[in-house]
Formats: structure tokens, C-alpha cells, sequence
């Protein structure tokens, strides 16, 4: 936590320095940005057990509003609102990102409010035109066991955790180099509540390098990442992820990969673990309107403590899409997904397919 305040006093400086006159040319003005996603889909699973019977025909909707505003002040400063509801999500907790931002061209941005770490923020990944390959999104459609743990993405992002309020900082682009860092004292907190309590505290602590650059013809990306996250003194555990990413573009043709390596510290009480790895690797091709790839996701990890082998879970999709006008595209996926439980029982394993069609507005 000190290293990130360290790193954001130059920023907080610049601010403080400015006379008590120094105001905004104009009032921050929200705007409206998003997209909307609709999704049609048919899906076989393999229905090992003999008490589930998974439906084939599905319609599933992804769909988020963002509210946006900035403004400069006399003294060069830029601040800036960000918050995000999520159209599709049932239940409480409707806001996804919600956090104010402090920017300077000297100093770099800081951030204040609920988003996510640094190391998940600026990764980058495998390309892939369709559904997505990343965030589990294949679930969606074929079914996971509950037996079986899941990476679910090379993000540097331990556990399944959420967007506590934190403190986050970005610097400027030094030569195509950037530096992301964050803290979240507690990643299940958010808006005014009491303070924290360390026995149940989840925090958060991530660190990322990211590097772009163009070149004649294309352009290369490139990030690594890290976080840590302490899951409190009642059940002592820690969780360590590192991750790593490259993407080159050069004319119609991108191919990229990404790698996490997940660690746990398991509590006295622990009798499961995330201990394992996922990467994804990939290739695409856009021309005009058109897109095409072709996206491999793996991920390993133990599971049952007790139990000598692991879970693997591995999701390939063919995916294409065709921009049909400003932000518009008809997308499309056939994905093949296998679920392998680390035991050998039946109704802890699936496989199945999917053929995914699906519109996606931007805006």
C-alpha cells in the first residue's frame, strides 16, 4: 500500500499546489456510452448426470450502460466520473464500475472508487472475434460441474472476487511503457460501509508493466501482471497470480496469447485449492467488414486437496463476424467445451458443443 501512495504523491502534489480560484472551465457533463448484446444459441451437452437434463435452445443478453463525464480545471488537472450499470444482472448490486479519476499528462491518472486491479485492467489476451473466450463465457452455454475448479480467464485476478472500493494509478506512456498499480482493502466492500474487519477482509494488492508500440505495418502488445490477495486472519490463506500476454498485429492477421499462474496458501481449514494454471492462444484475421478466428482456452487446477490429480477444463471456439455500420456486429461461435474432473466419476465431467449467433451494439 505505501509503494502505491509513494507512486501517486506527484499526482496528489499537483493538485494541492493549485490556488483556491482554480476552477473548471465547465461543469462535468455526463454522457451516455455501452453496449448491448443478444445472444441465440443451440447446445448439446454431454448430461452425465443422470439428475440434470440441460436444455439445447438458449437466448442469453449482456448488456451495460456506462455514465462518463471529464473535465479540465485552470491548474491542468482532469477529473473525470465513471460508473456503469449492468442492464442484465438480477439481484442487488446493479452497478458494476463506479470511480472518479484525477488525470495529468505529466503525472498520470489516479483513480478512486470500484474497478478492476491494475494487473486485470491493462492484460492483454488471445484475440477473438465472437463470444469471448476469457471470463468463462463458455459456461454460458456448456455447463460446468461443480466439481470441477475453473481458472476461467488468464487474468491476474485471484479468487472470485469483486470490485471493492480501492485506489488505483496509471502513468503515462514512456516509450510505449506503462506502469498500472492498485489497492483494495477489502474487495467485498463497497459504497459507506463500516470498517473493515480484518478476520474476513479480502484485499488486494496488483502491480502490471504494459507495453504498446506501432510499427511499419502493424503493432505489438504486450502486458505483465501480478496481484495479491489476503483472505484474512480467520482463515489465513493467501492467493498470488501472475500473468503475462502478447498480441501482434501486422497487416489483416493478429495472433497473441496470455499465461496465469495461480498460487494458493491455504488455511488450516482449506480442503480445496486453485493451485494450477490457464492459457489461451490465438489467431484472427479482419479485413473490411469481415473477421474470423480461430482461440484455444486451458486451464488446470487442483481442486481437492486430498485428491492426487487435477481439473482441467478446455474450450476451443471457431468464431466470425461481420460489422454491419458504426458499432454494429453480427458475431457468431462453434465452440467445443470439455470439463474433466480430477476423479473418474461420470456425473463429475461434461463435454458438449455450441453453435452461437448474436448481435452486438456499441455505442
Amino acid at each position: 500500500m505505501k509503494k502505491i501512495f509513494l507512486a501517486t504523491s506527484g499526482l496528489i502534489a499537483a493538485g494541492l499546489v493549485a490556488t483556491t480560484s482554480a476552477q473548471a472551465a465547465d461543469p462535468i457533463k455526463l454522457g451516455l456510452s455501452g453496449f448491448v448484446e443478444e445472444w441465440v444459441g443451440f447446445a448439446s451437452n454431454d448430461d452425465p448426470n443422470a439428475n440434470t437434463d440441460y436444455g439445447s435452445f438458449d437466448v442469453k443478453a449482456d448488456s451495460e450502460i456506462h455514465f462518463v463525464g471529464e473535465t479540465k480545471l485552470d491548474n491542468g488537472l482532469s477529473i473525470g466520473v465513471h460508473m456503469e450499470l449492468e442492464a442484465n444482472k438480477s439481484g442487488s448490486g446493479n452497478i458494476d464500475d463506479s470511480y472518479m479519476t484525477i488525470g495529468s499528462d505529466t503525472f498520470g491518472t489516479l483513480m478512486m472508487g470500484e474497478a478492476d486491479p491494475a494487473a486485470g485492467a491493462m492484460h492483454v489476451a488471445a484475440p477473438e472475434v465472437g463470444i469471448g473466450n476469457q471470463d468463462g463465457d463458455y459456461s454460458n452455454w456448456i455447463a460446468r460441474p461443480t466439481n470441477v475448479t475453473d481458472q476461467a480467464d488468464t487474468l491476474a485476478k485471484p479468487g472470485d472476487i469483486g470490485n471493492g472500493n480501492g485506489v488505483y494509478y496509471y502513468s503515462p506512456s514512456f516509450q510505449g511503457l506503462s506502469l498500472g498499480l492498485s489497492y483494495q482493502p477489502n474487495t467485498d466492500t463497497d459504497s459507506e460501509q463500516g470498517p473493515v474487519n480484518k478476520n474476513t477482509e479480502r484485499s488486494l494488492t496488483s502491480a502490471s508493466l504494459g507495453y504498446s508500440r506501432d510499427f511499419d505495418g502493424g503493432s505489438v502488445a504486450a502486458s505483465l501482471g501480478y496481484s495479491s490477495m489476503n483472505n484474512g486472519a480467520a482463515t489465513e490463506s493467501e492467493a498470488r497470480d501472475w500473468s503475462a500476454g502478447l498480441s501482434v498485429t501486422y497487416g489483416a492477421f493478429t495472433v497473441g496469447g496470455s499465461y496465469s499462474k495461480h498460487e494458493d496458501k491455504e488455511g488450516t481449514t482449506a480442503t480445496t485449492s486453485s493451485d494450477g494454471h490457464s492459457f489461451d492462444l490465438g489467431a484472427a484475421y479482419e479485413t473490411g467488414p469481415y473477421g474470423v478466428s480461430i482461440n484455444w482456452f486451458h486451464s488446470k487446477a487442483e481442486g481437492v486437496i486430498a485428491t492426487a490429480d487435477d481439473d482441467k477444463v478446455d474450450s476451443i471456439m471457431l468464431s466470425g463476424s461481420y460489422n454491419m455500420g458504426p458499432g454494429i456486429d453480427l458475431k457468431g461461435t462453434l465452440l467445443h467445451v470439455d470439463y474433466d474432473d480430477e476423479t473418474t466419476a461420470q456425473a463429475n465431467n461434461n463435454d458438449g458443443w455450441a453453435a452461437v449467433v448474436g448481435v452486438a451494439v456499441s455505442f
